[in-house]
């Protein structure tokens, strides 16, 4: 059953743009419209595991990175987490202008881990470790609620490694 974001109705009348209707496979699917992509980032799970290879030191403090393209990212505060960072419940915004909802659109994650030690880490000239990334496919819908675990990546080599989940929930909604 498909979830609702029924907390954020809007009155379509009050739209600026009048967007254009086109069908596929019998269903009304909006295309070139400005939507708001709500966005609330959870936590973050399995990302202290030593299997990851990744030196976790006494106090960690992660950041969380999301957009749908470069240039258009929200960040999550820093916080500290050990066993698993956790973020306020709070909601991030990014307006997506000419929004295609038939067109597949990812929102991309990352979770980074800020060092707080001063040392010599390989590649990290800013103080900031990739933890792990994950690419979201966006809902396909208005108003259509995405919640969930969802696998973080993180590249060794040639190979992709699974190194935890990235909690979120986000949804679409008319400007």
């Amino acid at each position: 059953m498909k979830k609702r974001a029924s907390f954020l109705k809007q009155d379509s009348s009050s739209l600026a743009v009048q967007p254009k209707i086109a069908k596929n496979k019998g269903k009304k699917i909006i295309e070139n419209r400005r939507v708001k992509l709500c966005i609330n980032i959870i936590s973050a799970k399995g990302i202290n595991n030593k299997l990851n290879h990744l030196e976790v030191a006494e106090r960690t403090i992660y950041l969380a990175a999301a957009g749908v393209s470069k240039g258009e990212e929200i960040f999550t505060e820093p916080v500290e987490g050990k066993p698993y960072p956790k973020w306020k419940d709070e909601n991030h915004v990014i307006v997506l202008s000419n929004y295609n909802l038939h067109r597949n659109t990812f929102l991309n994650v990352e979770v980074m881990k800020i060092e707080t030690e001063q040392k010599d880490i390989p590649g990290t000239s800013n103080g900031f470790t990739l933890v792990g990334k994950a690419r979201i496919p966006l809902p396909m819908e208005l108003n259509l609620l995405r919640e969930g675990h969802f696998m973080l990546m993180r590249a060794e080599g040639k190979e992709q490694n699974h190194v935890g989940y990235i909690e979120l929930s986000m949804v679409l909604l008319p400007c």
